[in-house]
Parts: structure tokens; sequence; C-alpha cells
């Protein structure tokens, strides 16, 4: 009930429900308070998530998942510090959580410290890897770090997944290609454009995207998303893959889908869950 109050927007009724778990004496379900938590993190609560997930910490410290949530809440709430700790600590109790790993590398290399993140990516298989960014990124400390050269045959495993990754054909794709494949059969006329419209909505409708780390990005949902693959991908990505690899992020941050066949959904649904933010 909590959760579906927390869909509804009535936050005060959601909490009330997740406090009365704990007045019936069930402040010890671990999976149960998990799922709490990220509830709260995916409709932005991200304190109260905190708050409940710091709680949880302290009664099941050997929970890794319980530890690398609280650290994703944490670094949503700009407590870098924090959430380094917690992430570290969940890869202490199970090293092989490659995803927190990896996320953990993602903050090293942001705060500067790349021998570190170095460290930590080299210790994730490259099978292990479903996101080009920090594929690109390993490839790219190892180059100026170790004196490797991208053609190095040490790091052919890593540039293979990552041509793998950019390769995979996704909804997306297969619709373009049907998209390019209806226009150029209705006779391609000289000067004709094909502009596909939402229905119910104003052509060319302009909206503000601000992510996490407060970068703004302002256009269609098509042009803010092509920016978004630009600016946050690695070199060469295409659209379709940018919102495939980061719903896989989104996934392993909240547990949760996020849908990468349409951008305003892929948008939508990622602000939902406090990923990022629209000033619309």
């Amino acid at each position: 009930m909590g959760e579906a109050l927390l869909k509804f927007g009535k936050v005060d009724e959601a909490l009330r429900a997740f406090q009365r778990l704990e007045e019936l004496g069930l402040c010890d379900d671990c999976e149960m308070w998990l799922a709490i938590g990220r509830a709260l993190y995916r409709e932005g609560l991200c304190r109260e998530s905190r708050d409940r997930l710091a709680a949880l910490a302290v009664k099941h410290r050997n929970s890794a998942e319980v530890r690398a949530a609280l650290g994703y809440t944490l670094h949503a709430l700009g407590d870098d510090l924090g959430a380094r700790r917690e992430l570290r600590a969940a890869l202490r109790l199970d090293p092989d959580l490659h995803e927190v790993r990896i996320y953990l590398a993602h903050l090293l290399f942001e705060r500067g410290d790349l021998e570190s993140s170095l460290r930590e990516m080299e210790r994730v298989p490259p099978a292990e890897h479903w996101d080009p960014l920090s594929l690109w990124r390993f490839i790219e400390l190892k180059c100026s770090l170790d004196g490797l050269t991208e053609d190095d045959p040490s790091l052919a495993p890593w540039r293979d997944r990552w041509l793998e990754l950019q390769a995979e054909p996704d909804a997306v794709d297969h619709l373009l290609a049907e998209v390019e494949a209806a226009f150029e059969d209705a006779g391609n006329d000289a000067g004709a454009a094909l502009t596909v419209i939402a229905p119910g909505r104003p052509e060319a409708e302009i909206h503000r995207v601000r992510t996490a780390d407060g970068r703004l990005f302002t256009g269609t949902w098509n042009e803010i998303v092509a920016r978004m693959a630009d600016e946050l991908a690695g070199p060469g990505e295409s659209v379709a893959s940018f919102m495939e690899q980061a719903a896989n992020r989104g996934r392993s941050l909240t547990g949760c889908e996020i849908p990468c066949d349409d951008p305003e959904s892929f948008l939508r649904e990622s602000a939902r869950m406090g990923l990022l933010e629209i000033d619309d």
C-alpha cells in the first residue's frame, strides 16, 4: 500500500504506512525494508530513503545489497565520500558485484583519482561491462596511465566488448529502419521532410532536462537525448545504445525497468525515478 500511495503522490500517507510496519514489529525484514528504501529513492525521496537504508545497514551490516543501495542514495544526495565508503563496504562483502564496482570506478574517475578508478575497472571482466562508457574509460585510462595504445593487443577484449555493445540492435534501430524504408517507398520527393509528431502534442515542443550533476539540456525530446548521447556517452555511441545503457544503469540503481524505445518515455521515467529532472 505504501508503494502504491507513493505512485499517487500521497507521500505522508505512504510514510505512515511504512511507519505502521515498524509498529507491527517487522523492523528486521531486510528484503522488505530494502524494497521500501528503493521505492523512496525511485520517487525522489532520497533523504527518506537514506534514513531507512542507513537504519537497515546498522541491523544488516553483512548485506552487500543494502550497503550498495545506501551508497547510491548518498551519491544522489551529493555525499560522494559517504557513497564511496558504502560502495567499498558492499564490495568487501561481495567482490562479484560488478555493477557496484563500475559505479565506484566512475565516482573515482569524476573525483580525479584515476589510478584508483583504473584499479577498480581492471577487476571487472569485459563481459560484465554493459555500459560502453565504462569500457571506453578503461581503455582511455590504460593508455594514459600505463602508456598503451588503443590498438594494443592486451586491450582487445575490452575493444571487442565495446564494439559488441555498440552493434547490438534494439527496438529503436528497427523502428528507424522501418521509417526510413517507408519514407523511401513514398517516393522521396525533392525537399520533402518526414516529421513524426506525437498525437496531441504541438510540433517542436521545447523541454528542459537537468541531470543529477547539474547539466542542462534543452530541445525536443529527441534532441535532448541526442545531445545527452553526444556529451555523456562514449565516442560514436548511437542514441539507441545510449538509452539502453542508461536504462541498464538505472535498473541497477533503482531495481526498476526504464523504457528505452522512445526518448520521451525514457526521459519521463528516468525523471520519475529521480535520476534527472524535467524543468517544464
